[in-house]
C-alpha cells in the first residue's frame, strides 16, 4: 500500500517535472524568437532612417 502512494506521489513529480522541462523549452525558443525580432525591428529602423536621409538630400539636390 505505501509503495503504491509513493508509486503515485513519483509519477505526479515526473508528470510536473515534463510539464516544467516542456514550459521551459517554449520559453527559451519565444525569448529566442523574441530577441530575433528586436534584431530584425532595429536593423529595419535603421535602414529606414538611412533611406529617409538619403531621400532627403535626393529632393535638397533636385530643388537646387
Amino acid at each position: 500500500r505505501h509503495q503504491s502512494v509513493y508509486k503515485r506521489q513519483e509519477m505526479d513529480w515526473i508528470k510536473t517535472q515534463n510539464l516544467l522541462d516542456g514550459s521551459k523549452r517554449i520559453i527559451d525558443e519565444l525569448s529566442a524568437k523574441l530577441m530575433q525580432q528586436v534584431r530584425i525591428i532595429q536593423e529595419l529602423q535603421y535602414d529606414n532612417n538611412t533611406y529617409k536621409k538619403e531621400i532627403e538630400k535626393l529632393l535638397a539636390e533636385k530643388t537646387k
